[in-house]
């Protein structure tokens, strides 16, 4: 017999659109930043269900485990330069923050190696534009050359060839080269192939073993398309700051003055890094040279938080948001140097995103069961589930927080979560201390899903 359809029923049914509609309501994005003001809207922890005493309660811990015991308190940053934002709106630092924290927010930081998600981010438009792609080889982009001394026509080391985009975006290429002794000229010169680290390409890990190389190949693919018309790009325009800034950071509002793709390190002016090439494009290294506030950093968040879209424009594409976000090193992957701290990578690493999974490496072998990297944060098993994130020296960190555990239920956060680092010390030279370990990172966002709240059901 069929069923008729009730004024009850009705009732309940544009119940469930409202909520649903309110739900997709309350993700917001910023209006352009400038020069003076990052334009996150602000508001208080509790109008975003978050506790406000337990919120505090974890930044105050965060804030402790970041203490250098050795480090007079006036020279830490520690949670200075840092923010957190939920459903796109500003819940930390509100109005009831401690005084100095959280106040450095348009400070312009170095994120060391937070930088490589911004180089796989910019491959990820690359290849949204039809200009790459992940199984394209390396070698045919930038023409390295392989031949053997002796000048017989015979490839010194012909497994180059077989290197893709994917080895490089994963760190499992195993390519080998040059590099003087820090801080020597010419310290990130990739271009002076040695013996391969391993081989075949894609059968061990090397963390930042070769990001460099993956520069110059889009850079190159960068020149080869722009630098033509319509375009027409200078070759001085042919590099990754202008590439990012034209199609990324200006579509999400970041201002100019808040970040910038450097090609010295450790800091402007300092040290030249030589990255010569036989066409003389200017080449900004993905492995720890972008600068950028913690406010303009949220934004990056935000952005991959929303898989790609940015207030209804789709900026990256959402597929490749969830491929670059999810495991792309197995577990099984053995680390290439089993004592190097890289070693936990392995079942944990995108396309140079962090991601919380299950895997881990000891000298001795793989852990066996398999462990989950942080074990009170939900795992990474989907594209709208666990915690990811872009992480650098000295704890620099924007992690992109899907759900988390509120009171041991795992719950839809929609957080992005930024600590920065001033990366400069008194002496001019190294990042402010700043470290802390796993399981602190663990408890830290294990508090912050405690302090959500429940949410009302209509």
């Amino acid at each position: 017999m069929a069923k008729s359809i009730t004024p009850a029923s009705i009732i309940c049914f544009s119940l469930c659109l409202c909520a649903f509609a309110g739900a997709r309501e309350r993700m917001r994005f910023p209006p352009p930043a400038t020069e003076a003001r990052h334009n996150w809207e602000t508001c208080e922890p509790e109008a975003e269900y978050v506790d406000s005493v337990e919120l505090q309660r974890a930044m105050d811990y965060l804030k402790g485990a970041l203490d250098d015991p050795k480090t007079p308190d006036e020279k830490e940053d520690r949670i200075k330069f840092a923010c957190l934002i939920r459903n796109g709106r500003m819940i930390w630092p509100n109005s009831s923050t401690p005084r100095g924290q959280g106040s450095g927010l348009n400070t312009r930081c170095q994120i060391y190696s937070a930088t490589k998600t911004f180089g796989t981010g910019v491959l990820g438009l690359l290849i949204d534009q039809g200009l790459a792609d992940l199984d394209m080889p390396a070698n045919p982009i930038i023409d390295i050359d392989l031949s053997q001394d002796d000048g017989g026509g015979e490839k010194e080391y012909p497994v180059y060839d077989t290197i893709t985009l994917r080895h490089l975006a994963t760190f499992t290429d195993g390519y080998g080269d040059v590099r003087p002794k820090w801080p020597d000229p010419g310290m990130y010169y990739p271009f002076d192939p040695e013996p391969p680290l391993f081989a075949p390409p894609g059968s061990r890990f090397a963390y930042n073993s070769s990001s460099q190389l993956l520069s110059y190949c889009m850079t190159k693919l960068i020149y080869n398309h722009f630098s033509q018309p319509p375009y027409s790009w200078n070759k001085e325009e042919c590099n990754l700051d202008h590439y990012f800034e034209k199609f990324i950071a200006s579509r999400i509002g970041i201002a100019r003055s808040s970040w910038r793709w450097s090609n010295e390190f450790p800091n402007p002016g300092e040290h030249d890094i030589d990255l010569s090439n036989p066409e003389g494009l200017d080449i900004r290294p993905i492995s720890q040279s972008m600068f950028m506030s913690a406010a303009a950093l949220a934004r990056w968040g935000h952005l991959f938080l929303n898989r790609g879209k940015w207030d209804g424009k789709q900026i990256i594409s959402r597929s490749f948001v969830d491929e670059a976000t999810t495991v792309r090193v197995p577990a099984q992957i053995e680390p290439h140097n089993r004592n190097a701290g890289y070693r936990e990578a392995p079942g944990r690493y995108g396309y140079m995103w962090w991601l919380n999974g299950y895997g881990g490496w000891t000298p001795n072998g793989a852990k066996d069961p398999s462990v989950l990297r942080l074990p009170d944060v939900p795992p990474r098993t989907g594209p709208t589930t666990g915690i990811y994130a872009a992480q650098g020296y000295q704890s620099n960190l924007c992690v992109v927080i899907h759900t988390l555990n509120a009171a041991g239920v795992e719950v839809q956060a929609n957080m992005v979560f930024v600590r920065a680092s001033a990366g400069v010390s008194t002496d001019g030279r190294h990042s402010t201390p700043g470290k802390f370990t796993s399981a602190e990172y663990n408890n830290f966002l294990k508090m912050l899903g405690d302090a959500i709240l429940p949410q009302a059901v209509p």
